[in-house]
């Protein structure tokens, strides 16, 4: 299928009555499908793309989207998330932290667990690890795990011990840390762990041609700067000439309505899972296949 005059949309859930009826019933007559969840949008679309997805699961090239520089050495991306203790299990659930807290959370780590070539740093709005030599990481983002289990999402083999007894010492570490008082005194959830991923060396890619990419995503604006292609701030205007580009639009599903009413040709990624890839004037099916997830709630 030809990119030309494409929107590429990158997007949060839209299943179980997230989207309004109108974008529900034409989402019924596009080819979508729906995989698994555990692929993120980002990387549906690079595959879609040409581009390698593995990419996005590597710290380097969120280390690299922050700033735009290039990490030297081994990094992994250290990001604070809360383990709420289950019946019968450890549920993982991210956590967004403000600067003071990133700054604080690294010059806590570094003073307990630092040295013997182990550092934390924050670069942007990520906290990573460095090591020497190379530490084992599990090669699922946080995002990606959000909400679940997290026990089969560690890495296994060579340094899965290792990396087990680093988890541990930071969860030690944070314990009772002044920064969670503070958190549940405004009633948020603590930072009692960190979720190590993506560790390796920064990854070199040629040039090439990717429509413009709207988005603050540090991962996605990376992934474009790797191969010399150009990202920008997210907007409301998309390019008047109709050329393809992609669009990073979060949970503000009203984005995708108002694209969807456009009538321009549009590939969906979805981060519950779904793929729309067929869609615009023209496009539409004389007949609506139902999907359980794009109903309304009950």
């Amino acid at each position: 299928m030809s990119t030309s005059h494409r929107v590429f949309v990158v997007s949060g859930p839209i299943g179980h009555g997230r989207l309004d009826e109108r974008s529900r019933e034409k989402l019924r007559h596009a080819r979508l499908s729906s995989g698994s969840d555990l692929v993120s949008p980002a990387a549906r679309l690079a595959r879609r793309l040409g581009v390698d997805e593995a990419l996005l699961s590597k710290a380097s090239t969120r280390y690299r989207g922050e700033q735009g520089r290039v990490t030297e050495g081994w990094i992994a991306a250290a990001d604070p998330v809360y383990l709420e203790a289950r019946l019968d299990h450890l549920c993982l659930m991210a956590q967004v932290i403000d600067e003071t807290e990133r700054l604080a959370l690294a010059e806590h780590l570094n003073q307990s667990l630092g040295g013997d070539g182990l550092t934390f740093l924050v670069e942007g709005d990520g906290i990573y690890i460095q090591a020497e030599p190379a530490i084992a990481s599990s090669q699922y983002p946080t995002s990606v795990i959000d909400g679940l289990l997290p026990n089969k999402y560690l890495p296994e083999g060579a340094g899965a011990d290792e990396f087990r007894t680093l988890l541990a010492e930071i969860e030690m570490s944070l314990h009772e840390h002044p920064l969670n008082d503070a958190r549940q005194a405004r009633g948020q959830k603590p930072v009692n762990s960190l979720w190590l991923w993506g560790g390796g060396t920064a990854s070199e890619s040629p040039s090439q041609s990717l429509p413009p990419l709207y988005s603050r995503d540090p991962t996605l604006r990376g992934l474009w700067s790797m191969h010399g292609a150009e990202s920008r701030e997210p907007t409301a205007q998309l390019p008047s000439d109709g050329t393809s580009c992609v669009l990073d639009i979060g949970d503000d599903l009203g984005i995708l309505t108002r694209l969807l009413d456009s009538g321009r040709p549009l590939s969906l990624y979805s981060r519950d899972g779904f793929t729309v890839d067929d869609t615009g004037k023209g496009r539409w099916r004389f007949w609506a296949r139902r999907h359980t997830a794009l109903e309304p709630p009950s």
